[in-house]
């Protein structure tokens, strides 16, 4: 079975029917839940009220939530050694078009030296798996430079401190 040309027809079937689900972009500032700012596609901003995301309740910045949040990461945190041959799979990486020279190089990385500086993304490369956005959204987001997704994705403190909500 071609799968490829499977998983076309299907995703053409859902364009045609009108059930191809899209997502907005919209952006969600720090202490101002449940408000965000959706960018149109023409680039123009609009205020708007998010209450159907995962986080309707705004539990993603309660204090609990991020205590326990932050429990599993250090739980989860290591002192040893990552074992990178591990974590990489050459059936995965031939499936998905990486040379046998990027798979070593996966497998035993140089050492990070952090800068001051965004550390540069890959160049889009069409040809391999990627995620699946309307090419120009893609590339704006693969264009993003660090600083601005840690500046906007960094939320320490909750819309409301613990102090602060009823009894």
């Amino acid at each position: 079975m071609d799968f490829d040309a499977a998983l076309d027809r299907a995703l053409n079937r859902l364009h045609e029917e009108g059930r191809y689900r899209t997502f907005i972009d919209i952006e969600r500032r720090k202490g101002h839940f449940p408000h965000a700012v959706w960018t149109r596609p023409d680039g123009t901003e609009k205020d708007i009220t998010v209450w159907c995301g995962n986080d309707y309740l705004g539990m993603g910045q309660h204090p609990e939530v991020l205590a326990a949040m932050h429990e599993a990461l250090e739980a989860a945190w290591s002192a040893e050694a990552v074992d990178g041959a591990s974590w990489v799979d050459p059936s995965v990486c031939t499936a998905a078009g990486i040379s046998a020279e990027d798979m070593q190089r996966f497998m035993h990385p140089a050492a990070f030296t952090s800068t001051d500086q965004p550390v540069p993304q890959p160049a889009i490369d069409p040809a391999k798996p990627h995620l699946v956005y309307p090419a120009d959204e893609y590339a704006r987001m693969v264009a993003t430079p660090d600083n601005i997704i840690t500046k906007y994705a960094s939320y320490p403190d909750p819309p409301v401190k613990a102090d602060q909500l009823p009894d």
